[in-house]
């Protein structure tokens, strides 16, 4: 009975020590994935922060093309203002240019 007692001690410690064993296996996978989820949460930090300068640079960007799209609409405004100064200079000298036609004519006409 004895030695049934001590087998079974021996079988017992034997499973502590194996439950031992893989409580260490255990913890130690268990501080890898936390490693690992450092680093994963580092990289997420990472892309988070290069997404909000993005998102900061298409703001800025999108500003600076309305900007730039206002300007050349001043331009355009301002080549059909140009074009219509250049058109009533053209007319004004031939205008000129008819006046003193008629100016010479009434002369003749004296």
């Amino acid at each position: 009975c004895k030695s049934l007692h001590s087998k079974e001690v021996t079988q017992l410690e034997q499973n502590i020590n194996d439950l031992k064993h893989q409580l260490v296996d255990t913890e130690n996978k268990f501080k890898l994935i936390q490693i690992e989820q450092e680093k994963i949460n580092s990289i997420n930090q990472n892309n988070l922060n290069q997404l909000n300068e993005k998102n900061q640079l298409i703001e800025q960007l999108q500003k600076r093309i309305t900007e730039v799209e206002l300007n050349l609409s001043k331009i355009d405004s301002n080549n059909i203002i140009n074009q219509t100064l250049v058109d009533d200079v053209k007319r004004i000298n031939d205008l000129r240019y008819e006046n003193e036609q008629l100016k010479k004519d009434i002369q003749l006409l004296k």
